[in-house]
Formats: structure tokens, sequence, C-alpha cells
């Protein structure tokens, strides 16, 4: 790819406190403008998922890093993405609310499951 973006920058997991509070490693000001904590500014571009073909996908996946610090970093990045885009604009209207109102039927209907499963609709002949 590029030869003039940054190598990532590797900290052993004891040193998280070098992590917290700065930016991403790969982040360059004159390259990617104001900082958005909801993108991911990895230095290799890859294809958008949906635009991956069916017999390229293992080769997709492979590429793909699932340690764990990439995972707990994924979470707060889709969370800001939705909250930017859909929950704080100017006239977001009432996509916040319907949003928690779904998330919160969700759950409950997760919770209720182990009290609920046992009452089936049940056709009764006489």
């Amino acid at each position: 790819m590029s030869s003039h973006l940054p190598a990532p920058v590797k900290v052993p997991w004891y040193r998280v406190d070098k992590i917290i509070g700065c930016y991403h490693p790969e982040y360059d000001r004159k390259l990617h403008g104001p900082y958005n904590p909801g993108l991911n500014y990895s230095a290799v571009k890859d294809i958008h998922w949906s635009k991956v073909k069916v017999r390229d996908f293992p080769s997709w996946l492979k590429r793909r890093n699932f340690s764990l610090w990439n995972i707990s970093n994924t979470i707060p990045r889709l969370f800001l993405r939705y909250e930017f885009i859909h929950a704080m604009p100017y006239r977001a209207g009432a996509n916040g609310f319907f949003t928690m109102v779904a998330l919160m039927t969700a759950g409950n209907a997760i919770l209720l499951y182990k009290t609920n499963r046992h009452h089936k609709l049940r056709k009764y002949h006489w």
C-alpha cells in the first residue's frame, strides 16, 4: 500500500497507561484531518464486508485481527459512530428515543424468555 503511512506501534498489554488518553497509533493529522473517535485509522485499507464475494470471504476473514485488544477497541468505536450519525445530529428527531425503546424491549424479551417459554399457543381438541 502507501509507504508514507507510519507503522503501527506495538505496546505490551501491561503498558496500557501509555495508550489510554492518546490518539490512535496510525492517526496522522495532516493525512486524516480532525480526529473522529468513531473511525478506524488503520494503515491497511481493505474492502468492506458487504462488498466481499462469497468465495473470497474466508481469505478476507483471515486478514482480520480478532485479538481481545482490537475487539475491546471496536465496541466503543461502533457506539461512537452510531452516536455521531444517529443520536447527536442537530436535528436528530426521535431516533435515539426509538432506539432506546427497541433495546429495552429486546432486553426485556431476553430476560423474560425463561418464564415465558412455556406459554405457547396450543390447540386443544375436545
